[in-house]
């Protein structure tokens, strides 16, 4: 297991780019052998989806899944992971086709090239960027069924995990991942990350998959919880109210 001032440096000669303390501190604790469970939450702005990436000096292969709740994120993602120099792909039902039996015709590749799955189960991609609508679907059951591929993924990453209880409300797909993680359990390590997780909030999102807790009061398996905290000590928050409420213009000029 590589230390975390050896990850800061092979970063900084491999990528040019300096990884922080606590960077180097989640990446060496998923570098782990047995692999465990990891929860980190840090303020936005810290740089957590270059956490993604990092294991990738050490992982030579296998792939790493990356859920998201955005599409937008899905395509940052991957380009983050280009501009690094791996081989990222993100998936979307709008553009392989919400049948997925139909994968091949809404597939832009010629029927005797692979389609992206092909692609996926051959370990062509480091990353898999996805949302929730395919965790499920026949797309990539096939993956999900084969236990040579099952032991081939170095991690599933779930970005935005405050998402997997403050959505279920209107994204019912979040149930999904309790339904994933049943099935793949210990072969293979998730991460999950946030910067809004609170206590509570992180207990609501382990039980609602499944998980072990953070925490356990008569010993056991737990999750391991990375915190960067948020609080700012040096600042004080205060509330002025506006006199001009229906000219807020007049109100800013005025300060």
């Amino acid at each position: 297991m590589p230390t975390a001032e050896q990850i800061k440096v092979l970063s900084e000669k491999t990528w040019s780019k300096c990884a922080c303390w606590f960077q180097s501190q989640i990446v060496s604790y998923l570098l782990m052998h047995p692999k465990c469970n990891l929860v980190a939450t840090a303020a936005t702005g810290t740089r957590k989806t270059y956490t993604f990436f990092l294991p990738a000096l050490y992982e030579k292969t296998g792939v790493t899944f990356i859920i998201v709740p955005l599409i937008k994120l899905a395509h940052q993602h991957r380009n983050s992971a280009i501009e690094l120099g791996l081989m990222a792909i993100s998936l979307e039902a709008e553009t392989i086709g919400k049948d997925v039996i139909n994968v091949r015709l809404f597939c832009s590749t010629p029927a005797n090239r692979p389609t992206p799955v092909q692609d996926i189960a051959k370990i062509k991609y480091q990353y898999v960027i996805l949302g929730l609508d395919l965790l499920r679907g026949d797309l990539l059951k096939s993956l999900w069924k084969s236990t040579k591929f099952v032991a081939q993924i170095n991690c599933i990453i779930v970005d935005e995990a405050h998402c997997v209880t403050q959505w279920l409300s209107f994204c019912s797909k979040y149930q999904d991942l309790h339904s994933l993680y049943a099935y793949l359990q210990s072969r293979c390590q998730w991460y999950l990350t946030s910067a809004t997780l609170n206590a509570p909030t992180c207990q609501k999102v382990l039980s609602a998959i499944n998980m072990d807790p953070y925490y356990t009061l008569h010993g056991g398996n737990h999750t391991k919880w990375m915190r960067c905290s948020n609080d700012c000590p040096n600042l004080h928050y205060c509330v002025w109210p506006m006199c001009y409420t229906w000219f807020p213009w007049v109100w800013a000029l005025a300060h």
